[in-house]
């Protein structure tokens, strides 16, 4: 029983020590001005001017990029959950790409392409003469849909293909079809799914930092930015904190919603029907090419696919062809190599990539036995206050990285240790980043384990410690590696965090990436860019073999 309590208390002890008492140190900074009580800071916040259009700008792009992602989601959730095709699996695996890429990686892409300068507006140019380079708040949008629509294709098709075909069925001999039968029939059936997307697609552009912060420039700035900005370079710990508080009250709630509008899909899940929705064949023969509809759809299909390989492709193509010299090079590639000291990054490009992935590999140990033992907790260990302690380590994921990495300097960073090993804390966010992630993919590993076994091995006098590894771990394995490969791929990625705490000789890829943007040296940023894109392929590769292939509709 000592160990089970000992397994229990790890998750939960790490998060009191990183996370809770950073985040109350920033309660602490929001509320306590000189050790009085005040809330001076929320009024100069909500009075500012300033401050005032940058939180009514977070709503409104993040409201904008959730309508974006719909209108360019849905007819591709629709196809995917409704018809049959050709390469639907491929085009389906292709499509969920842009959600495990780096944000930097994303944000690069669209600079290329539709930038100032860019591949897109300088063929129009040069066609027409005239000039149609996107403006920041465009380019944000535009990101912020390519990167979360796969979860609405993902989640709404998830929940077309389990929707109950007798009711469509009985509903079409009754004479219902067209649009009653989707108001009636259809619709409600989806609509969880559709709510909950919404609401995940949301959250995420709500807390956006490094698509905001590298395409808005200063004239677009959302909370996560303008918190950086804050602190960072006008030193106001104060109403840095406030802001922060306000976004966290609003990112847990939606994020809170988002939980309980969940729970209708994991029951539809948890029924295991084994009929599933009807399927129909959209090329069944050679002459359904000459069908307009489906013909269309093949046009759709063809920009959909266009829209989520381009950006990727240009940054590819980028790392080889230098825009400026019209010329094709590999110097990009050869900056990587080189241990020379770059006054752009304050160290030499060599050290931010040894350090991404000394990160990388750290919080992919790190965030999966944390997250083992979180999920065997929660599933396998009968603990008191079970909803306390299930909610308690859950509350990390609707917590933004810059409220996190501010709560962590205020927290540690006084002291000389932190100070001199800051490594340590940059560690410790990506892990907690990563955490919610390997926990995800675990507990629903651990939720396939059929408790018949447990018992079974139980009966023949097999202890907890055999009994998992004998029959959990073996069948749970695959989720293991699944969240670990995540975990490994996000801290590759990440940069708010490490853009807040870092040190230059502590920089990752992400951070260099952007400071090379900063200086529009692309070709260097694209071939950085060029290794994230190929890191993070392999990694999808791993989690598709090992059979994941709800990637974003497992949150």
């Amino acid at each position: 029983m000592k160990v089970k309590v000992i397994i229990s208390l790890l998750p939960l002890f790490f998060l009191l020590l990183f996370f809770y008492y950073p985040l109350f140190s920033v309660l602490r900074d929001a509320f306590l001005v000189e050790d009085t009580f005040t809330i001076s800071n929320f009024i100069r916040i909500l009075s500012s001017p300033l401050e005032q259009r940058v939180i009514l700008f977070t709503f409104y792009q993040a409201i904008l990029s959730t309508y974006l992602t719909l209108v360019l989601g849905l007819p591709a959730a629709y196809l995917f959950g409704k018809y049959d095709f050709p390469g639907k699996e491929i085009i389906r695996s292709l499509i969920t790409i842009p959600f495990v890429l780096p944000s930097i990686v994303v944000a690069l892409g669209f600079i290329i392409l539709f930038g100032e300068n860019g591949i897109l507006p300088r063929i129009f140019s040069t066609i027409t003469g005239i000039d149609i380079s996107l403006d920041g708040l465009t380019l944000i949008l535009l990101a912020h849909a390519y990167y979360n629509a796969p979860i609405v294709i993902q989640m709404v098709s998830s929940s077309m293909e389990r929707m109950d075909p007798y009711l469509e069925e009985a509903a079409e001999s009754l004479g219902d079809s067209g649009i009653h039968k989707f108001m009636y029939i259809f619709f409600p059936q989806i609509f969880p799914a559709l709510v909950s997307s919404a609401l995940l697609t949301f959250i995420f552009c709500f807390m956006s930092f490094t698509i905001v912060i590298t395409l808005g420039g200063p004239q677009y700035r959302t909370i996560e930015v303008h918190l950086f900005s804050l602190y960072k370079v006008l030193f106001r710990k104060g109403e840095a904190a406030a802001l922060a508080v306000l976004q966290l009250i609003t990112s847990l709630t939606f994020s809170y919603i988002y939980i309980k509008s969940t729970e209708s899909i994991t029951k539809i899940e948890r029924l295991g029907r084994v009929e599933r929705a009807r399927v129909e064949k959209i090329f069944s023969n050679i002459r359904d090419l000459i069908d307009i509809k489906k013909l269309f759809l093949v046009i759709y299909f063809i920009f959909l696919l266009a829209f989520f390989m381009f950006p990727i492709m240009s940054v590819v193509f980028s790392s080889f062809y230098d825009r400026v010299t019209n010329n094709f090079t590999l110097d990009g590639y050869l900056t990587l190599l080189s241990s020379v000291y770059s006054p752009y990054l304050g160290t030499s490009p060599q050290r931010a990539i040894y350090n991404s992935l000394l990160y990388a590999v750290a919080t992919m140990i790190g965030a999966t036995l944390l997250g083992l033992l979180a999920s065997y907790s929660t599933s396998r260990i009968k603990i008191p206050f079970r909803s306390l302690y299930s909610a308690l380590i859950i509350v990390p994921l609707g917590v933004s990285t810059i409220t996190l990495s501010l709560g962590l300097v205020r927290s540690y960073l006084v002291s000389d240790f932190f100070y001199e090993n800051i490594w340590i804390l940059i560690l410790v966010a990506h892990i907690l980043v990563g955490f919610p992630f390997t926990m995800r993919a675990i507990s629903n590993a651990l939720e396939r384990v059929d408790p018949d076994l447990i018992d079974a091995g139980r009966m023949l006098g097999a202890d907890d410690i055999h009994t998992f590894m004998k029959i959990d771990l073996p069948i749970i394995a695959p989720g293991i590696i699944v969240g670990g490969i995540f975990a490994f791929a996000i801290s590759i990625g990440e940069m708010a965090a490490t853009l807040f705490l870092a040190s230059p000789d502590y920089i990752t890829i992400p951070v260099a990436m952007y400071s090379f943007i900063s200086v529009r040296k692309y070709v260097v940023a694209s071939a950085m860019g060029t290794i994230l894109i190929l890191i993070t392929f392999i990694s999808f590769l791993v989690i598709r073999l090992f059979g994941e292939k709800q990637i974003a509709g497992g949150f």
